[in-house]
């Protein structure tokens, strides 16, 4: 009966020694090529400098600058901005019209073809030309933009370029038309004056 239970004793003990073993070893396998202590290097990340936001005043008044108008000529003239540029209509007539954006109106309207001159020894830009058609009682008429081509890009020195701006008219049109022309906010504009 002593030698039975001492047998027993001896195989839970080996049976003990034994898992120990493979716990010891599990644990102290470790991925090859990787280190517990390892700590990633953080980089400081690259600044730029921002300008600080400058003070705006919703009550301060901005500058307006007054649009200058010159004397009034006829329709078949030429005129010039007081300057080395000058402009003339090349043609002044009525067409139908076919809207194609929203807000354009179909029907009859007024074709302007508005040619510039560059008589100066530097380029002038031509990005800013406005062109605007009033009838004998101020009204103004609406520019068919998708049907317009405008004047764009630079005159060069001693040459010419023309755009075509159509405007729908309105039904109460009356005569005289008045054509609005400028290029630069630093020219006055021209107004061509006369029947259509």
């Amino acid at each position: 009966m002593r030698l039975a239970a001492l047998t027993v004793i001896a195989a839970m003990g080996a049976a003990c020694t034994s898992s120990q073993s493979r716990s010891s070893s599990a644990t102290s396998v470790a991925p090859s090529g990787s280190s517990a202590s390892a700590t990633p290097t953080l980089r400081p990340v690259p600044s730029t400098a921002v300008p600080a936001p400058q003070q705006g005043n919703l009550r301060s008044d901005v500058p307006s600058r007054a649009v200058r108008t010159l004397a009034p000529v006829p329709l078949s003239s030429a005129a010039s901005f007081n300057n080395s540029v000058s402009a003339k209509l090349q043609g002044v007539r009525r067409t139908q019209v076919t809207a194609r954006l929203p807000g354009e109106i179909s029907g009859a309207a007024l074709s302007v073809t508005v040619s510039f001159t560059n008589r100066a020894r530097s380029a002038v830009s031509m990005v800013n030309v406005v062109v605007n058609v009033t009838d004998g009682a101020g009204v103004p008429q609406v520019l068919v933009e998708s049907a317009s081509t405008r004047v764009n890009g630079k005159l060069s020195p001693g040459s010419s370029k023309s755009g075509t701006y159509l405007f729908s008219l309105s039904k109460g049109f009356d005569n005289p038309a008045t054509v609005g022309v400028s290029y630069s906010t630093a020219a006055p504009v021209i107004l061509f004056v006369g029947k259509v």
